[in-house]
């Protein structure tokens, strides 16, 4: 299991840092006030479901992104982008109904795909499995930012799932070709010099 630098410069997991519980059974708020507040203190993100189309963040960052049949998050700073944020920030995606199960063999209805070192906990509603959340350090979250790694750190496989859902959300046709061509006009636009005013 991943281990996080805590404030006083140990190694500890999310566990003892925030007390979350492994498994959690889902309703309103998900997490009490304390279990937000300690992980906010120590600049731990939880990222988790609710509904059938929200991925919600709380602790070290507060907020929520409409995920209907999932999509995409970028972490920038200490603040969630709904669309492809600069190289050096990190994506998070949502997974509807994959192929993700629990320890009993029965599908997860969301789940999340990131490069961010995490750990994750389960939510449970009414006996079955509703979410694998993920809970993370902030500082994991933000690279150098040096464009050079932009292939490494905003992936196209990230980039194919926002823009596909882009086009979903508007009901409109979508092939390969495009999506490819708003990619590489996305890379394009970051790998330019930025102007100094």
């Amino acid at each position: 299991m991943e281990k996080y630098r805590g404030q006083n410069g140990g190694y500890y997991g999310y566990q003892r840092i925030c007390r979350i519980n492994q498994r959690k059974e889902y309703g309103y708020p998900q997490f009490t006030g304390e279990e937000i507040e300690t992980a906010r203190e120590n600049g731990f993100v939880i990222v988790y479901g609710a509904s059938d189309d929200l991925m919600e963040f709380n602790g070290a960052v507060q907020d929520e992104v409409g995920c209907y049949e999932g999509g995409t998050a970028w972490i920038s700073g200490n603040r969630v982008m709904e669309t492809p944020a600069p190289a050096g920030d990190m994506a998070i995606r949502a997974v509807w109904c994959g192929n993700e199960r629990d320890e009993r063999g029965e599908r997860i209805t969301w789940t999340y795909e990131t490069e961010i070192p995490h750990e994750t906990f389960m939510i449970y509603e009414d006996g079955e499995p509703y979410c694998r959340g993920i809970v993370f350090h902030l500082k994991d979250a933000r690279a150098n930012g040096k464009s050079e790694e932009m292939g490494d750190l905003i992936s196209r496989k990230a980039l194919m799932s926002h823009i596909e859902s882009e086009y979903r959300q508007w009901g409109e046709d979508y092939d390969a070709e495009q999506i490819l061509g708003d990619i590489e006009d996305f890379e394009t636009a970051l790998s330019r010099p930025e102007r100094k005013s």
